[in-house]
């Protein structure tokens, strides 16, 4: 009776969403307001596995849509440009974060780009361009009612800077070798915990590993001399002995152990015990 009364089996408001977001143009930024507004009215009347789906499918829809409005907000942003940086440099805004909670008060600013704003696109900035993504605020509305996982994620991704990007840009780092380190123990710490979302963070997880191993073109782990930089040394000492479970702790204390019986040097030795690390991030590679 009570299969009867809620209405709706398992996946159908899963199915109907989907379909809905196949009708709905990605190019348009009020396509999001929509597909927003279509989750808010059936979101509450989901099953739980319903609500991952829809929400994880609502989440796609933005980013795709963040792609595909590029060029449109670019276009519309350029009489606005220089008002905006004034009035983000006078908020002393940081630009690893959304900049839309800044922008949405100024009258200007939303005659101009209004519609990407009110339809919850987050504004970000890397190498001095204004780009759009998913703005964790936006999705911070549906916490609760996807719960599980998800919603404990949505939470977690607010304290990690949320859809921008605040360790790389430009091929280097913003933040220091130690953070990296603990950065990458924070997201293998919260993935054991809610294994569901390897789609969601896995990825991260690798992406840091990488760049804590191997290091990027304008941060490098080491120097001229081709030994190991002293500070990523001294991070890496710092994550062995973090207490937390690390699945890259075993083969960095191998590497410091080879490392530090040749100098510091990287030898072939070393590069070969890191190969994995750059195989799982990239299964092609």
């Amino acid at each position: 009776m009570l299969l009867v009364c809620a209405g709706a089996q398992a996946g159908e408001f899963a199915e109907r969403y989907g379909a809905r977001l196949a009708e709905l143009d990605k190019a348009r930024p009020e396509s999001v307001c929509e597909a927003r507004d279509q989750l808010r009215a059936w979101l509450p009347k989901a099953g739980s596995a319903d609500r991952a789906t829809m929400f994880r499918a609502f989440l796609k829809f933005n980013r795709d849509s963040a792609v595909e409005n590029y060029v449109g907000f670019s276009n519309a942003l350029s009489p606005v440009r220089d008002r905006m940086d004034q009035i983000l440099e006078r908020q002393g805004w940081r630009a690893n974060t959304s900049a839309s909670p800044l922008l949405r008060g100024d009258a200007e600013v939303h005659r101009s780009i209004g519609v990407w704003l009110d339809c919850g696109f987050g504004i970000y900035q890397s190498e001095g361009n204004f780009n759009l993504g998913p703005d964790v605020a936006t999705l911070r509305e549906f916490a609760a009612q996807v719960g599980g996982d998800l919603g404990a994620w949505i939470h977690f991704l607010e304290h990690e800077g949320g859809f921008a990007d605040p360790v790389e840009e430009d091929f280097g780092l913003r933040i220091t070798w130690q953070e990296l380190g603990n950065r990458l123990h924070r997201w293998e710490t919260f993935l054991r915990g809610h294994p569901s979302l390897n789609p969601e963070a896995g990825h991260e997880v690798r992406r840091l590993a990488w760049m804590f191993f191997f290091g990027m073109d304008n941060a490098t782990i080491f120097g001229d001399d081709g030994r190991m930089d002293s500070a990523v040394l001294a991070a890496w000492r710092r994550f062995t002995r973090n207490p937390a479970p690390s699945r890259y702790t075993a083969t960095m204390l191998r590497l410091l152990k080879v490392l530090d019986a040749n100098d510091h040097a990287l030898t072939p030795e070393a590069l070969a015990m890191k190969e994995w690390i750059a195989q799982e991030l990239d299964p092609n590679r």
